[in-house]
């Protein structure tokens, strides 16, 4: 990896997916590849049926990740069609060193939060799970059903 400016690091699209999760103890990707889309390589990783992790990488369709420090990865919980599903504006990490294990620390946080999305008890949709932003509750997470506006309590918080 080579890093320009403020320790932006500009990597290739092969050192992108290995730094992607794989089945523990294999060499099995946990993740699927998109293609180039919005102008850079997506990704998505499944977590349960309608529910997945997408991610998009910064990397170009040149195959190198993007010179300027605005092009952040990110990833964020959707539906089978890309819709976000729930709090995604924090799910973004810089290319400064680290990048790799900052993103596995997402993708983890991400999965937990996705695998506990549940249809709605009101509608069958289902739910979003969000985050706060300020206020006595910053930080936690709970789910909510959009369509219908049912509102779950708290998620637990992770150890």
């Amino acid at each position: 990896m080579t890093a320009t400016g403020s320790r932006t690091e500009i990597f290739s699209r092969a050192e992108f997916e290995a730094a992607l999760p794989c089945l523990k103890g294999t060499a099995q990707p946990l993740w699927s590849a998109l293609g180039v889309k919005h102008g850079e390589y997506c990704y998505t990783i499944p977590i349960k049926p309608g529910v997945l992790i997408q991610i998009r990488s910064s990397v170009k369709p040149n195959g190198f990740a993007a010179e300027s420090g605005a092009d952040s990865i990110r990833c964020f919980i959707s539906d089978l069609d890309g819709n976000g599903m729930g709090s995604k504006d924090q799910r973004w990490i810089t290319r400064v060193p680290g990048w790799g294990d900052r993103m596995k620390d997402v993708l983890r946080l991400l999965w937990k939060k996705g695998n506990r999305i549940v249809p709605c008890p009101k509608c069958s949709k289902l739910m979003k799970v969000f985050k706060t932003d300020g206020g006595e509750n910053d930080g936690r997470w709970y789910m909510k059903c959009i369509p219908c506006n049912w509102w779950d309590s708290w998620l637990p918080e992770d150890k």
